[in-house]
């Protein structure tokens, strides 16, 4: 006669798993809302005084749709930060995640589109038309279509090896990538080897950087002063590497309206 084991062991062990993922999950869940809350929160004041920090928020898919940048059925995402650079330029950051649900027969996939950080940075006057640019291994056809833009190419050979420039309008276009932008911009792409995408549209500049979770708390010992300081130091460095950029931009006056 069969053991109980026997008779039910493959679905238990199967099940016993399952159970201790998801009981895991939920405690690191609970850990990462606790640092945030207690530490992050802090960090980020240290650095921008007039910081609001959202841990749990993050922008609408009406507005992340709006960037231009590429979205699927699923969106969700984290860490809305509204705040000054310090030369005086408001932004906003969130982290993003957002994929699709494939249905083949019986076999349910998820296919990633997008997940990591967006700045938006903020100025007084809208561009004369939206400019869109992103890193070559990105394929972003679909959306650039829905608002009418065409491919323009620079006088400038391993940037448009690396980039794609989509526009409405060339004057605007190459008011935005002069030479110095264009050089600024291939240094910039070599910090972060993945995906990078940069939309110039209204009165907003948005820089989305693929698999950046900037304020993700480190997993083992996260209290430790040596782990809190390597997460400040980490933050620190990738908040400054984009203020310079952005301020780095010397945004021409002729591109706007």
């Amino acid at each position: 006669m069969e053991t109980f084991m026997e008779m039910f062991g493959g679905y238990i062990i199967p099940l016993f798993v399952a159970i201790l993922v998801i009981v895991l999950v939920a405690i690191s869940k609970s850990k990462q809302k606790k640092f945030k809350n207690e530490i992050t929160s802090k960090i980020i004041k240290e650095m921008f005084p007039d910081a609001d920090y959202r841990p749990g928020e993050y922008i609408t898919r009406d507005e992340y749709t709006d960037m231009c940048f590429p979205i699927g059925d699923n969106f969700s995402g984290s860490d809305l930060l509204y705040a000054t650079t310090k030369g005086g330029r408001k932004f906003r950051f969130c982290e993003i995640n957002t994929s699709t649900t494939v249905h083949s027969g019986k076999t349910t996939t998820t296919v990633p589109v997008f997940n990591g950080g967006i700045f938006s940075f903020e100025y007084s006057k809208s561009f004369a038309s939206p400019v869109f640019i992103h890193k070559k291994w990105q394929s972003n056809q679909s959306v650039i279509k829905t608002w009418g833009s065409h491919k323009i190419e620079t006088e400038n050979v391993t940037f448009n090896k690396k980039f794609v420039v989509n526009a409405e309008d060339d004057e605007t276009a190459f008011y935005i990538c002069t030479p110095k932008f264009m050089e600024k911009l291939l240094n910039f792409a070599d910090t972060y080897k993945k995906g990078l995408m940069i939309t110039f549209k209204d009165n907003w500049v948005h820089i989305a950087i693929s698999q950046l979770d900037m304020f993700k708390a480190p997993t083992f010992g996260s209290r430790k002063p040596e782990k809190i300081a390597k997460f400040s130091q980490r933050s620190h460095e990738d908040l400054e590497r984009i203020d310079k950029f952005i301020e780095d931009l010397e945004i021409d006056s002729r591109m706007f309206k």
